[in-house]
């Protein structure tokens, strides 16, 4: 080396190494989670979190469990769900979407967080009964946020997380903010955070109702989205909605339309049941923010036949 070189690569090596070299990023801590053939890869991003590991991993597993139990099976045969540490405590906006030939789940979870909010959450549930039907957003957006908010609470009693009380009360507060207003055009055609949640539990409802009575509460809407989900378990498929709901028909009997005719009849009109003779007839008597049950009530056995779902072995 000759002498400029030393005399100027000595103090430029030197300010050189006052600098912190870069770090590569590291990727967040992956789990898995086996059920039957499903495999759910767990990813925890960089934050923290008060709950150890353990805590957050059961808290997925359990969900999981309701949702296999309700479709006999985990949804999809691959997905991924991404915890993100936030401040505060609880759940923030969680979202579901495709990556290639698995579903993604993105829920924020605050650093703060109990175990008893874990254990109370509805928030994966939910996402997670989106990964059975295909994602059509913001197209027929009130359909699967409907079967969602309608199939939620249903599958965490089937796992015995919530007792029956808590479904019907649910149902009786919620329902009317699912009801057409004046002017209504019909689900297809409303922005209305009320009317694109409870307006399609409300259309859940109709529909198992429906089935059940047709069937002698042999079948009911669980037994159609069982099909639709075996059918197209892959969400990112471009099943058309009508495709996937007349599937849930065929599931019933070979000819069926109860899911299609009430779809075609909801999606562009408004449609506002009796809700006050609908809880009459089930025996479902809210009172104070209280349930209680008439047995003798005329649709008793079709409200009880919902409550047991009987379902196949889930994985």
């Amino acid at each position: 080396m000759n002498k400029h070189l030393r005399k100027y690569c000595g103090p430029l090596l030197a300010l050189l190494l006052t600098f912190p070299l870069p770090v590569a990023p590291q990727s967040p801590p992956v789990n898995e989670i086996i059920l039957g053939a499903s495999r759910i890869t767990v990813q925890i991003t960089p934050g923290h979190l008060a709950l150890p590991r353990s805590a957050v991993m059961q808290w997925i597993r359990r969900c999981a469990e309701a949702v296999s139990r309700y479709y006999g099976h985990f949804p999809t045969n691959r997905a991924t769900i991404r915890v993100m540490p936030t401040s505060g405590s609880g759940f923030g906006f969680a979202t579901t979407d495709s990556e290639g030939d698995r579903g993604v789940i993105v829920i924020p979870l605050g650093e703060n967080t109990t175990q008893r909010q874990l254990d109370n959450d509805w928030v994966l549930t939910h996402e997670m009964v989106h990964l059975a039907f295909p994602l059509v957003y913001p197209r027929d957006r009130w359909l699967v946020e409907g079967m969602a908010t309608y199939i939620e609470p249903l599958a965490r009693m089937k796992a015995g997380y919530i007792g029956r009380e808590r479904i019907w009360q649910d149902l009786v507060k919620g329902l009317p903010q699912g009801l057409p207003a004046a002017g209504d055009r019909g689900l297809n055609n409303t922005q209305d955070w009320g009317r694109i949640y409870w307006g399609g539990a409300l259309y859940c409802l109709m529909a198992d109702l429906e089935i059940r009575r047709m069937t002698a509460n042999k079948k009911g809407l669980q037994d159609a989205l069982q099909e639709i989900d075996s059918t197209d378990s892959d969400i990112t498929s471009d099943v058309e909605v009508i495709d996937a709901i007349r599937i849930g028909d065929g599931a019933i009997c070979s000819d069926c339309h109860f899911l299609e005719k009430l779809y075609e009849k909801m999606k562009d009109n408004p449609v506002k049941p009796d809700l006050d003779k609908l809880w009459k007839d089930l025996g479902v008597k809210s009172t104070n923010g209280k349930v209680t049950f008439d047995e003798s009530a005329p649709l008793a056995a079709t409200r009880r036949a919902i409550e047991r779902m009987p379902a196949a072995n889930a994985d």
